[in-house]
């Protein structure tokens, strides 16, 4: 099996194979359910990325804004 197409969202498999209807039904139904796993992998990882982002930025908030601005570069690169 590999991909193909300008985005490789195309997937060929090989050599070509003769089969019938219901294993491409079971193809499909199991393809399916790979995607979705994939893609509820995706938006937990999406879900991470987020809250760890809120978390830095509320990490940075807390950097004294009353430190002289290089200071506050250092503090803010640092975390």
């Amino acid at each position: 099996m590999s991909t193909d197409g300008p985005e490789h969202n195309v997937i060929k498999i090989k050599p070509p194979m003769c089969f019938s209807m219901a294993d491409a039904d079971e193809l499909a139904q199991k393809l399916d359910m790979m995607l979705l796993e994939i893609d509820g992998a995706a938006d937990e990882i999406a879900t991470e990325m987020v809250c760890e982002k809120a978390s830095h930025d509320s990490a940075a908030s807390l950097v004294d804004q009353s430190a002289a601005p290089a200071t506050r570069r250092i503090l803010t690169s640092a975390s």
